[in-house]
Protein backbone atom coordinates (compact mmCIF):
# COMPACT_ATOMS: atom_id res chain seq x y z
CA UNK A 1 0.00 0.00 0.00
CA UNK A 2 1.30 3.38 -0.87
CA UNK A 3 0.97 5.89 2.17
CA UNK A 4 3.09 8.39 1.08
CA UNK A 5 2.07 9.03 -2.85
CA UNK A 6 3.25 12.80 -3.07
CA UNK A 7 6.10 12.48 -0.81
CA UNK A 8 4.64 15.14 1.52
CA UNK A 9 5.38 15.01 5.40
CA UNK A 10 2.60 14.69 8.49
CA UNK A 11 2.00 18.39 8.27
CA UNK A 12 2.04 18.35 3.91
CA UNK A 13 -0.65 15.46 4.43
CA UNK A 14 -2.87 17.53 6.95
CA UNK A 15 -2.63 20.65 4.67
CA UNK A 16 -3.42 18.73 1.74
CA UNK A 17 -6.64 17.72 3.18
CA UNK A 18 -7.12 21.23 4.12
CA UNK A 19 -6.95 22.53 1.08
CA UNK A 20 -9.05 19.33 -0.51
CA UNK A 21 -11.93 19.97 1.98
CA UNK A 22 -12.01 23.89 1.31
CA UNK A 23 -12.10 23.38 -2.40
CA UNK A 24 -14.95 21.29 -1.39
CA UNK A 25 -16.29 23.81 0.11
CA UNK A 26 -15.78 26.38 -1.72
CA UNK A 27 -17.22 25.03 -4.57
CA UNK A 28 -20.64 24.01 -2.17
CA UNK A 29 -20.91 27.18 -1.53
CA UNK A 30 -20.75 28.54 -5.58
CA UNK A 31 -23.58 25.81 -6.39
CA UNK A 32 -25.89 26.89 -3.53
CA UNK A 33 -25.24 30.62 -4.29
CA UNK A 34 -26.55 29.87 -7.70
CA UNK A 35 -29.95 31.57 -8.13
CA UNK A 36 -32.49 29.98 -10.77
CA UNK A 37 -35.80 31.76 -11.41
CA UNK A 38 -38.39 29.67 -12.92
CA UNK A 39 -40.35 31.93 -15.21
CA UNK A 40 -43.06 29.15 -15.95
CA UNK A 41 -45.06 29.13 -18.96
CA UNK A 42 -44.28 31.61 -21.42
CA UNK A 43 -48.04 33.87 -21.96
CA UNK A 44 -48.64 35.34 -25.20
CA UNK A 45 -48.93 38.97 -22.88
CA UNK A 46 -47.26 42.25 -21.80
CA UNK A 47 -47.07 43.46 -19.09
CA UNK A 48 -47.69 47.25 -18.71
CA UNK A 49 -45.99 49.12 -15.72
CA UNK A 50 -46.86 52.57 -15.38
CA UNK A 51 -47.76 54.77 -12.25
CA UNK A 52 -51.03 54.36 -11.34
CA UNK A 53 -52.38 57.81 -11.93
CA UNK A 54 -55.27 59.23 -14.06
CA UNK A 55 -52.26 61.06 -16.03
CA UNK A 56 -51.78 57.53 -17.89
CA UNK A 57 -54.92 56.73 -17.93
CA UNK A 58 -55.56 57.92 -21.49
CA UNK A 59 -52.71 56.83 -23.24
CA UNK A 60 -53.29 52.80 -21.78
CA UNK A 61 -56.84 53.05 -22.78
CA UNK A 62 -56.56 54.76 -26.03
CA UNK A 63 -53.30 53.33 -27.66
CA UNK A 64 -51.73 50.98 -25.48
CA UNK A 65 -54.68 48.09 -24.79
CA UNK A 66 -56.30 48.67 -28.00
CA UNK A 67 -52.65 48.27 -29.93
CA UNK A 68 -51.92 44.98 -28.02
CA UNK A 69 -55.45 43.58 -28.29
CA UNK A 70 -54.97 43.89 -32.03
CA UNK A 71 -51.98 42.16 -32.52
CA UNK A 72 -53.71 39.47 -30.46
CA UNK A 73 -51.51 39.75 -27.70
CA UNK A 74 -53.12 40.07 -23.75
CA UNK A 75 -52.36 43.59 -21.97
CA UNK A 76 -51.93 43.01 -18.38
CA UNK A 77 -51.45 45.92 -15.53
CA UNK A 78 -50.79 45.30 -11.72
CA UNK A 79 -53.77 47.39 -11.13
CA UNK A 80 -55.71 45.01 -13.08
CA UNK A 81 -54.86 42.05 -10.95
CA UNK A 82 -57.20 40.89 -8.16
CA UNK A 83 -55.91 37.69 -6.40
CA UNK A 84 -55.50 37.30 -2.61
CA UNK A 85 -51.24 36.95 -2.44
CA UNK A 86 -49.08 39.97 -2.13
CA UNK A 87 -49.57 42.38 -5.06
CA UNK A 88 -45.44 42.56 -5.61
CA UNK A 89 -45.63 38.68 -5.70
CA UNK A 90 -48.53 39.16 -8.82
CA UNK A 91 -46.11 41.66 -10.53
CA UNK A 92 -43.17 39.36 -10.51
CA UNK A 93 -44.91 36.46 -11.53
CA UNK A 94 -46.54 38.63 -14.21
CA UNK A 95 -43.45 39.60 -15.80
CA UNK A 96 -41.76 36.42 -15.39
CA UNK A 97 -44.39 34.86 -17.70
CA UNK A 98 -45.01 37.90 -20.48
CA UNK A 99 -43.54 38.23 -23.54
CA UNK A 100 -42.48 42.01 -23.08
CA UNK A 101 -42.82 44.51 -20.99
CA UNK A 102 -43.61 48.27 -21.99
CA UNK A 103 -42.65 50.49 -19.16
CA UNK A 104 -43.98 54.25 -18.73
CA UNK A 105 -41.08 56.17 -17.49
CA UNK A 106 -42.17 59.82 -17.38
CA UNK A 107 -41.93 61.05 -13.86
CA UNK A 108 -39.45 58.74 -12.93
CA UNK A 109 -41.79 56.86 -10.54
CA UNK A 110 -39.95 54.13 -8.13
CA UNK A 111 -42.13 51.57 -8.75
CA UNK A 112 -42.04 51.77 -12.47
CA UNK A 113 -38.28 51.66 -12.39
CA UNK A 114 -38.18 48.55 -9.80
CA UNK A 115 -40.19 46.55 -12.26
CA UNK A 116 -38.00 47.76 -15.54
CA UNK A 117 -34.87 46.39 -13.08
CA UNK A 118 -36.71 43.05 -12.40
CA UNK A 119 -37.67 43.02 -16.04
CA UNK A 120 -34.08 43.42 -17.10
CA UNK A 121 -32.28 41.13 -14.34
CA UNK A 122 -34.21 38.32 -16.56
CA UNK A 123 -33.30 39.43 -19.70
CA UNK A 124 -37.44 40.26 -20.85
CA UNK A 125 -37.21 42.99 -23.88
CA UNK A 126 -38.49 46.13 -22.53
CA UNK A 127 -40.16 49.10 -24.49
CA UNK A 128 -39.68 52.37 -22.78
CA UNK A 129 -42.22 55.12 -23.58
CA UNK A 130 -41.72 58.63 -22.14
CA UNK A 131 -43.12 62.38 -22.29
CA UNK A 132 -39.47 63.74 -21.27
CA UNK A 133 -36.57 62.28 -22.44
CA UNK A 134 -35.17 63.71 -19.38
CA UNK A 135 -37.21 61.13 -16.92
CA UNK A 136 -35.16 58.46 -18.92
CA UNK A 137 -31.88 57.34 -15.46
CA UNK A 138 -28.78 57.44 -17.48
CA UNK A 139 -28.38 53.77 -17.09
CA UNK A 140 -31.07 53.18 -19.61
CA UNK A 141 -30.17 56.22 -21.84
CA UNK A 142 -28.36 53.87 -24.40
CA UNK A 143 -31.01 51.89 -24.83
CA UNK A 144 -34.08 53.04 -27.40
CA UNK A 145 -37.05 54.84 -26.48
CA UNK A 146 -40.38 56.03 -27.16
CA UNK A 147 -40.94 59.96 -27.00
CA UNK A 148 -44.11 61.24 -27.37
CA UNK A 149 -45.90 64.83 -27.39
CA UNK A 150 -49.41 64.72 -26.00
CA UNK A 151 -49.61 68.46 -26.89
CA UNK A 152 -49.36 67.08 -30.79
CA UNK A 153 -52.95 67.57 -32.15
CA UNK A 154 -52.68 64.12 -33.44
CA UNK A 155 -51.83 62.56 -30.09
CA UNK A 156 -54.08 59.40 -29.19
CA UNK A 157 -55.77 58.96 -32.39
CA UNK A 158 -55.43 55.63 -34.73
Amino acid sequence: MVDNIFGLNQKGKALYIFFLKLIYLLNLIIIMNQITIDLGELQNSCFIVMPFDPLYQTEYEKIIHPALLELEIKCIRGDEIYSKQRIMDDIWSSIRSCRLVIAELTGRNPNVLYEVGLAHAIGKPVIILTRNAEDVPFDLKDLRYLYYDTNNPFWGEI
